[in-house]
């Protein structure tokens, strides 16, 4: 866990930028997109293919933020 909360430091909140959505550093990228991507079975090699400046690392947490953070926004909504 403390692994993921220090990769979360890095990704950008911002209202600007796809409505606040947390995005991948240096893009425009939301990280919700890819982990939604990888729960629709997506593999890495496809989604690495696509977006090469992404790595494996940031794919396992992109599911891991995913899971986390859906269960959230539908409690919220």
């Amino acid at each position: 866990m403390r692994q993921f909360a220090e990769w979360k430091k890095n990704l950008i909140i911002n209202d600007k930028i796809m409505g606040g959505e947390a995005v991948f550093p240096n893009s425009r990228l939301s990280v919700s997109h890819i982990g939604g991507m990888l729960e629709k079975g997506e593999s890495y090699e496809v989604i690495l293919e696509d977006y090469p400046y992404l790595t494996v690392e940031y794919l396992k947490f992109a599911e891991i933020y995913v899971k986390t953070y859906s269960q959230v926004e539908t409690v919220k909504k």
